[in-house]
């Protein structure tokens, strides 16, 4: 009889692009209409160039998004079922990554951190806590699908 798990996370819901592109793309269309427009060429030069960079960060980052939702979508992940233990959550405030082990299996995450996977930290929601059983996908160590076992 299989053990029934709901799933907490799962990285095919989240979204691949994240919102602050955009804020990029506004960067680089100030910049260009400093250029065109105004005598600020340089300035206008340096605004545009830095919302390119962003732009192009976080398309780095969908993509990287996008291959970790093929992954879980074709079974190409890693599986580890257990208990958590050696459970070291991270303060409020941060400073410290959140840290637990599955069977051996060690993951860190924290809820600053711009990874695609699963970072939500127990001092801000998360889930996780000492002796929680779970199933957990993952590619590289990154939880790309947590879920925790039914009472």
């Amino acid at each position: 009889m299989e053990t029934a798990y709901t799933a907490v996370f799962s990285i095919a819901s989240v979204p691949c692009l994240p919102k602050l592109f955009w804020s990029g793309v506004a960067v680089g269309v100030l910049g260009l209409v400093l250029v065109v427009v105004t005598p600020w060429k340089l300035r206008g030069g340096v605004i545009m160039s830095l919302g390119l960079v962003w732009c192009v960060l976080n398309a780095l980052g969908a993509l990287h998004c996008s291959s970790l939702k093929r992954a879980l979508a074709e079974g190409r992940v890693s599986v580890v079922e257990g208990t958590v233990d050696r459970f070291e959550p991270m303060p409020y405030e941060g400073h410290r990554n959140e840290r637990f082990s599955v069977n051996g299996v060690t993951f860190s995450y924290s809820d600053y951190s711009q990874d695609p996977g699963f970072h939500q930290s127990m001092s801000h929601g998360g889930p996780i806590r000492e002796g929680l059983p779970v199933r957990i996908s993952y590619v590289d160590k990154t939880i790309v699908k947590l879920e925790v076992r039914r009472r």
